[in-house]
């Protein structure tokens, strides 16, 4: 309520799914998602919520939300979610995480930022190769050899900039489904792409 006082119109959430549920349903009975007013899911969480069966809902067992309070605050929500990758590495990719036992059953049960992590983790392990000594015993060396680091990984070229930062692209996305049984119980992704935008590194 002390939110809703300060006289905002647009606000965001940094929570997993289980608390992201719990905020929009404080929030809609406050009236802070209905029309006026701007939700934006931040974080991991808009590939959970209502549509990634990698993220289980509250009960741990269903795939697809089914609280209608949630699905009624979530509906017109804003968030980002990173630009899918294609190609033959990116294929490769998600066939090798499909086969392991703990990831998911298809490819779109995978959650989509783990690629990103894969990649980040990979360039770490590829520097660490590279450097060829403990690099708590010279940070700043093993830091220029990871900005030096480079490759070809499933996403596309993946390097770093002077400040150690990567180029991202991201889809901006509304949640915009209009019916529960063909939008989100059916295995369709609830939200529409609205805009896609670059952080240059």
């Amino acid at each position: 309520n002390a939110i809703k006082r300060t006289g905002v119109r647009v606000w965001a959430t940094e929570a997993y799914a289980g608390n992201t549920r719990l905020l929009l349903k404080e929030a809609a009975k406050l009236g802070m998602t209905d029309e006026g007013w701007q939700v934006i899911l931040m974080g991991s969480v808009e590939d959970c919520l209502l549509a990634n069966p990698a993220c289980p809902t509250a009960d741990g067992g269903a795939t697809r939300e089914t609280d209608e309070a949630v699905l009624a605050a979530a509906r017109g929500a804003l968030s980002f979610l990173p630009t899918k990758a294609s190609g033959p590495l990116h294929d490769a990719y998600e066939t090798n995480m499909v086969a392991r036992a703990d990831t998911g059953d298809t490819p779109t049960e995978l959650l989509s930022w783990a690629v990103y992590a894969y990649e980040a983790t990979y360039s770490v392990a590829r520097s660490l190769h590279r450097f060829g000594a403990n690099p708590r015993l010279n940070r700043t060396g093993f830091y220029d050899v990871l900005k030096a680091t480079s490759f070809e990984g499933p996403t596309g070229w993946y390097e770093y900039d002077a400040n150690g930062d990567r180029a991202q692209q991201y889809d901006i996305v509304n949640f915009a489904w209009a019916s529960y049984g063909e939008d989100v119980a059916a295995g369709a992704l609830p939200w529409k792409v609205v805009a896609r935008f670059e952080l240059l590194g």
